[in-house]
């Protein structure tokens, strides 16, 4: 895990900023399953991504998902609607 963490510090520094690996760690635990050679994403994980991707998944009408860590190194999605 420590090397995708490396990989995605090297391309954006406010990232590894922002986030240390420990604290990425925690916020993935609910989302992948690892053991002590690979992971694999969870069904929590596969619908956290379709939230931050694609905004009709969830909810009606347009808008834009958000996904950001805590300061208790949870999750915390939040959606805003676009009104017409």
């Amino acid at each position: 895990m420590k090397r995708y963490y490396d990989e995605a510090a090297a391309a954006n520094s406010t990232f590894s900023a922002q986030m240390s690996f420990e604290r990425w760690l925690s916020f993935l635990a609910p989302l992948v399953a690892t053991d002590a050679d690979r992971a694999k994403i969870k069904l929590e994980g596969r619908e956290f991504v379709k939230y931050v991707v694609d905004p009709a998944t969830h909810g009606r009408g347009r808008g834009k998902n958000e996904a950001a860590v805590a300061s208790d190194g949870r999750a915390r999605l939040t959606r805003t609607t676009e009104r017409r």
